[in-house]
């Protein structure tokens, strides 16, 4: 079992390394989440932080996160938690985020979050994709721009995950074959949209 305090060392020496200061942890506590990193809540001297961290398998991980989130914290839609740093410590990679508390739902929170969401979707551009690439789960993922939504969708995602899935033995060759297909026919399915800012964990 993954004991917390154990690693108030690490907490401590990511934390100097981000502010330039010593910080003392109070408390440290794990919060569940997704399934490749490990996110806690830290307590300190100097507030409360959000950590996330991993055995820096893929490196650049958390700066694409980090890259990703500033991209929609600018477009003030929604609060997205602040950054304060990332890198890597020993064999670990981290996050550290600004910590947000849950608050007492109000009547109108879903009609609020729904607009802020039509906000954010509002902000589109040219080709869909993005400027860099990124990972979706541990999984790298290409963002290279295509200009229609249904081939950057089977090329960018579907395409790519079919085939390392038929590659390690996960689906069978038939499966695979009907993914094939399948693509011809997404354009009579999924309307034509413009491309649209988006997170997939949001």
């Amino acid at each position: 079992m993954w004991n917390p305090t154990e690693q108030v060392p690490f907490f401590e020496s990511i934390l100097f390394e981000t502010f330039g200061q010593t910080i003392e942890v109070l408390e440290v506590r794990v919060i569940s989440g997704g399934s490749i990193n490990t996110a806690v809540r830290v307590s300190t001297s100097e507030g409360t932080f959000f950590i996330k961290f991993n055995h820096a398998e893929q490196e650049d991980m958390f700066e694409k996160e980090a890259r990703g989130l500033e991209i929609l914290r600018q477009t003030d839609a929604l609060h997205v938690s602040i950054v304060h740093g990332y890198g890597k410590n020993g064999n670990k990679a981290y996050l550290i985020q600004e910590f947000v508390e849950n608050g007492g739902q109000r009547p109108d929170f879903w009609r609020n979050f729904g607009e802020s969401l039509a906000e954010l979707h509002s902000h589109t551009q040219r080709n869909f994709g993005l400027s860099f690439d990124n990972y979706i789960g541990s999984l790298e993922q290409s963002n290279q721009p295509i200009a229609n939504g249904i081939d950057f969708f089977v090329e960018r995602r579907l395409r790519p995950q079919a085939g390392l899935a038929r590659y390690n033995n996960s689906i069978s060759k038939e499966l695979y074959d009907r993914f094939e297909r399948f693509y011809p026919a997404l354009k009579s399915i999924i309307p034509a949209e413009r491309p649209a800012l988006l997170h997939g964990d949001l």
